[in-house]
């Protein structure tokens, strides 16, 4: 027998661990669709943590399956999951109090007879908004100068280079290293 039958254990592929969809449980046919990541082989099943991707939760869980239950994720499900993750975790932060915090600060920089009218998420929301307005209003302002198309190629390559560089920049920050 195979230390990793399936190739899905971190030591296979090079420290990175694959997404892995369940599959086929009868004994809990509600994991079936559910993502995870292999931990260990051992006995014929592997120890899969199960990622959680509905927001909290303490204590991960650990299910011993048979390499029949587990298949790599597809590019599509990977995708899906990131984007459910991603969901998540802004809804996690709309509930936390950065939020509250982020609001009562706009509030302050309004004119006091506004104040008492909005409350720290109606205010970031209209920020949100009249951001967004501004943004449609320059888009739309370039796009009549330069073109469409350009404004729309230059718009995708900045954000291609965003999404590209955004892990290294958010690491650096947390870290609070000067960008080199």
């Amino acid at each position: 027998m195979s230390v990793d039958p399936g190739h899905y254990l971190a030591s296979s592929n090079d420290g990175q661990p694959p997404l892995l969809k369940l599959k086929g449980i009868e004994s809990k046919p509600e994991l079936n669709g559910r993502f995870g990541q292999a931990v260990s082989f051992a006995g014929g099943r592997y120890v899969v943590a199960v990622i959680n991707a509905q927001g909290q939760q303490d204590q991960p869980q650990f299910l011993k399956l048979k390499p029949d239950n587990l298949e790599e994720a597809t590019q599509f499900d990977q995708l899906k999951f990131g984007a459910r993750m991603m969901v998540e975790s802004v809804k996690e932060f709309a509930r936390g109090p950065k939020i509250d915090e982020y609001g009562n600060r706009v509030i302050a920089a309004l004119p006091s007879s506004l104040r008492s009218k909005f409350t720290p998420k109606t205010a970031l929301l209209g920020c949100a908004a009249i951001s967004q307005l501004i943004l449609l209003v320059v888009l739309k302002v370039v796009g009549r100068v330069f073109g469409v198309w350009k404004v729309f190629v230059f718009v995708s390559m900045v954000a291609l280079v965003l999404s590209i560089a955004s892990p290294d920049i958010i690491d650096g920050t947390r870290a609070k290293k000067p960008y080199s």
